[in-house]
């Protein structure tokens, strides 16, 4: 399991999708605790840290497979 994770925000929109927006990045410490870095601050100060997902030439995130809500991600 890798180090690094992502901070990202779930938000709904109106019709019922949901996807979620990228805020920053985590890296796990060796005391089990993260540094948190944040490019952006969520409107309601809630945010999830989650496991990056696999990246293509350029950075760009790949599409993971199955059903879960980051399949939406737009990042």
């Amino acid at each position: 399991m890798s180090d690094y994770f992502d901070c990202v925000k779930f938000i709904e929109t109106k019709n019922g999708k949901k996807f979620a927006r990228q805020l920053g990045s985590a890296k796990k410490r060796d005391d089990g605790g993260f540094s948190v870095y944040l490019d952006a601050l969520p409107p309601d100060g809630q945010f999830a840290i989650v496991p990056q997902r696999p990246r293509a030439a350029g950075g760009a995130q790949t599409k993971a497979p199955g059903n879960d809500d980051l399949n939406d991600s737009p990042f």
